[in-house]
Formats: C-alpha cells, structure tokens, sequence
C-alpha cells in the first residue's frame, strides 16, 4: 500500500492498489450498464471477482426474514467485489446491483487467484488491502449498532466527503456539495432504516437547513459533519 494509508470510511469500499487491479489484463470480459442493474443475486453463488473500472456499485446481505437489507456496502471505480474471499473458496450469495451507470470487468476468481498467487509482493499488497477493506466494513456495522440515525446519516454524508479527499474538519465555507449523490432508497440501505423514518429525517435536515437545496444541487451545513468526520478519523 502506499506510505500514507488513505482514510477508511463506513461503508464505502477504499480503492485497492493499481498492481491488484491490473492484474485483471485484456483478456477478462468488461460491460457497461445501466442505473439499477442487478449484476448478482444473493439467491445464486457466486466465483466471480469483478473490477469496477467506471461508476458505483452496491453489495448488500438481505434478511430474508425481513425481506431488506442487513447491511450494504459502495464499491466505487478501482474496487473490486468478490476480493474477500478469494483464497477460502466459499461462494458468497450477495445482491450487486449498478448505483449509477458503471462499467465493470469480470474474471473467474481461480484464475485472479493463479495470477496473484505467482508473485509474493502482490500476496502482500492482497493482505494489506484486505485488512483496510475489511476495516471499513467493520466501522460501518459498528457505526449501525451504535449511533441514531440522525448521526448515521451525517456519518454517511462525512464519510463521502473524506473519500474523496475533502475533510469537514478544514473547510471553511458555510456549506459544501454533497459527495457521491445516491438515490434516498439508497441512503435507507446504507445507514439501516425505512422509508418512513428516512424521509421524516430528511424533512428535519431540510427545516433546520442541515441539507440545502440549490440550482447547482444539494449541499450540507459543514459544521453538522464535524462531529461525524472526527468519528471516522479515530476509528
């Protein structure tokens, strides 16, 4: 990994390392779809190792008890689903669905893991790139047990922020973009509500001007993420 470990955010995927992502080649099959296109089943296994080259996706776990998601996790561009995995065998029933238009390449995982498994250096960038991934989601189920809603959805609207590079902490304007815009369906996934519970909340930030609407699109009052920034730059 490189010198400086980039900051871990709940539930977005960190980027993984430019030799793990090349290791895919030009001979995997890579496909472009569309917003909400259902890539895996959480009803069918699955050995597959994807490489997200363009767009956002979402794997989650469902209850099907309760028909919904237990938690849902981003893979941004330069992630790879189905990495975790990779050396234990075990097929993994996930939903992975397109967040936003995507492009993705996808390679069985025996040959991913011959070509990984013929050089030592890249086992270790493996490791140390499965530690940082399985930290982020560790934080985000910590973060669902632990704090209310209205804080999980600040921390949602930190943590964007800080992956891609911007900490609440040391703006100094009033109010900045809202990174990594997401459908509200997919909001109620990721910090674990309902609809009902997340649009009542979302009035709320609306009245007291947490979230603000404008021509340029929706933007956050930076001082009700700093409580939620300091929470991730400690975990």
């Amino acid at each position: 990994m490189p010198s400086s470990v980039p900051v871990i955010c709940p539930w977005i995927v960190p980027q993984a390392p430019a030799e793990l992502l090349a290791l895919f080649g030009a001979e995997p099959e890579t496909e472009s779809f569309p917003p909400r296109h259902g890539l895996q089943s959480d009803v069918r296994e699955t050995r597959t190792i994807r490489r997200v080259d363009a767009g956002l996706l979402s794997q989650g776990v469902t209850n099907f008890l309760l028909n919904k998601p237990l938690a849902m996790n981003l893979y941004p561009a330069g992630t790879m689903p189905g990495f975790l995995n990779l050396f234990t065998g075990v097929p993994t029933p996930r939903v992975l669905k397109t967040i936003t238009a995507s492009t993705v390449t996808t390679m069985p995982k025996d040959a991913y893991r011959e070509r990984l498994s013929a050089d030592r250096e890249l086992l270790i960038r493996y490791a140390e790139y499965a530690e940082l991934a399985s930290k982020s989601e560790l934080i985000g189920m910590e973060a669902l047990f632990t704090l209310p809603l209205a804080d999980r959805a600040l921390l949602w609207f930190a943590s964007a922020l800080l992956y891609e590079g911007v900490n609440p902490l040391d703006v100094t304007d009033e109010t900045v973009p809202v990174a990594i815009p997401i459908t509200r369906a997919a909001l109620a996934n990721i910090i674990y509500t309902s609809k009902g519970p997340l649009d009542r909340l979302m009035a709320e930030f609306f009245r007291t001007e947490t979230l603000v609407r404008t021509d340029a699109g929706m933007r956050v009052r930076v001082r009700a993420l700093r409580p939620m920034a300091e929470w991730v730059l400690t975990h």
